[in-house]
């Protein structure tokens, strides 16, 4: 069965090829080494032969030139070595394979243009002479300091040949026989390796037919229970997606019910009183304006609505995008100044003690100005609305090595236990209709909330009825 998987025929492709691959560079390797190994050897022979014709030739060269070729003849016999001696200017003296008259003149040969220059000279070519691959040294013969003669000896290269023509022979069975061992091998393995893969095949499809769940138990000890751990937390990942998309679902679904519901509420009070003033005679101003009254008070509450939830999107984008958000190093005291300046009226004006306590040198947090003050604006603005007239406020910051936070605490009339787990809902709120007269939308805190995550925030809540509530924000400082 695994031998009908793609992936066992590239499993057994891949080891089969790796293993010729390696085999065949070694042989490449070992044959090149032989071979340049025998012709070292050879090449150091040849030094050696010349050199020892070099000692016996010496005497006879100088006083009997004549026997020269004799005795190049002898030693050729001995030796098996082709051997020809030469003067300085090419031209041959005495040669074992033939006459010297016969040959031409050596000096342009590359092993005796070396040798004119160093120690000796060596040159593989093919000998014309003898029809076969020959090696030739050539070294010089000095006597008082001057080139006297050159002596070349030769040898072929059968032996070297030969010698790597077995060793390829042996790396061509070796080969065969490693192809044979490797075919089982591999086999084996891809057997073994296919069989959790077949397992885990198997789980992942019920997986995608909808059994979420369906988990792999297996033990290998290798990188498949690695494999078949990471599946099941991903399916156990996906089970919570599955369940975290509908709930989002079922919030997005109550989320625009209420909307819908708020929008509706001043909508129809706008509508109805519309229709009394049109037919309205208008003899009694004071119920105009009254009714008028409430047409712009509804209106003023349908814009609010709006523009809480134009600024939830916005935060929701961004969320989406954080590369969209251009965060600058902030000063927290500083945004909490500006935020107490600018509703420093609205409590005055209900005859209550806004109170701004800020550390100096507060570390600086990473964020955009407009929104850390739109999140403030909205906790103090909220602590305005619940606390009686000539009630308390006080909004407190400090920092430490690696946070910042703020606080920001009134004496109103507090939150109730049970809803204090919902504050942050959309559209929660603790008592509507409270909430509608002080200009409430139910978006305000569930805003704060966004924001204080968007810059890697946390947010937390303390109250108790009558005596006041503190809401605590703390942010990570700049890296």
């Amino acid at each position: 069965m695994f031998l009908k998987s793609r992936f066992a025929r590239r499993l057994l492709g891949a080891f089969l090829l790796l293993t010729i691959t390696s085999l065949g560079v070694l042989g490449f390797c070992l044959s090149r080494s032989f071979q340049e190994s025998g012709l070292e050897r050879e090449q150091q022979s040849l030094i050696n032969h010349a050199k020892i014709i070099e000692l016996t030739l010496a005497e006879e060269m100088t006083t009997s030139p004549q026997t020269l070729p004799s005795t190049v003849q002898a030693i050729s016999a001995q030796t098996g070595l082709r051997i020809t001696l030469m003067q300085p200017d090419g031209t041959v003296l005495a040669d074992s394979a033939e006459p010297a008259e016969a040959l031409d003149n050596h000096w342009q040969r590359p092993e005796v243009q070396t040798a004119l220059h160093e120690d000796y000279g060596m040159a593989v070519r093919r000998s014309d002479t003898l029809a076969e691959d020959m090696m030739y040294v050539a070294i010089p013969v000095h006597h008082a300091g001057e080139l006297t003669a050159i002596i070349r000896t030769a040898a072929p290269l059968t032996d070297v040949e030969q010698g790597r023509a077995a060793i390829i022979h042996m790396v061509l069975v070796s080969m065969l026989i490693a192809f044979c061992v490797s075919v089982l091998v591999a086999l084996l393995l891809a057997r073994s390796t296919l069989r959790p893969l077949f397992t885990m095949t198997a789980a992942a499809q019920a997986i995608a037919a909808g059994d979420l769940r369906r988990r792999i138990h297996m033990h290998t000890g290798d990188e498949f229970d690695t494999l078949a751990r990471t599946l099941n937390h991903l399916t156990t990942s996906l089970t919570q997606k599955i369940e975290h998309e509908q709930e989002l679902n079922r919030r997005q679904q109550v989320f625009i019910d209420n909307a819908a519901h708020e929008l509706k509420t001043p909508l129809t009070s706008i509508s109805g009183f519309a229709e009394t003033l049109q037919e309205d005679d208008f003899s009694q101003p004071a119920m105009t304006r009254h009714f008028l009254g409430i047409i712009l008070s509804e209106a003023q509450r349908m814009t609010r609505l709006i523009n809480d939830l134009l600024a939830l999107a916005r935060v929701g984008h961004l969320r989406e995008d954080p590369s969209r958000i251009q965060r600058v190093p902030l000063d927290l005291g500083a945004v909490l100044a500006r935020c107490a300046e600018s509703l420093r009226g609205k409590a005055e004006a209900r005859q209550q003690t806004l109170t701004l306590e800020t550390a100096p040198a507060l570390t600086p947090v990473a964020a955009t100005p407009d929104l850390m003050e739109q999140l403030f604006n909205n906790l103090i603005e909220n602590a305005i609305k619940y606390t009686p007239e000539g009630g308390h406020i006080t909004i407190r910051c400090q920092s430490s090595a690696t946070h910042v936070w703020a606080e920001v605490a009134d004496d109103g009339i507090g939150i109730a236990a049970r809803d204090l787990p919902f504050i942050f809902d959309r559209f929660y709120r603790v008592d509507k209709d409270r909430s509608r007269k002080t200009g409430g939308t139910g978006l305000g805190l569930s805003l704060v909330k966004f924001l204080t995550e968007l810059f890697d925030g946390t947010i937390s809540v303390q109250s108790v009825q009558k005596k006041g509530t503190v809401f605590r924000v703390e942010f990570p400082c700049q890296a």
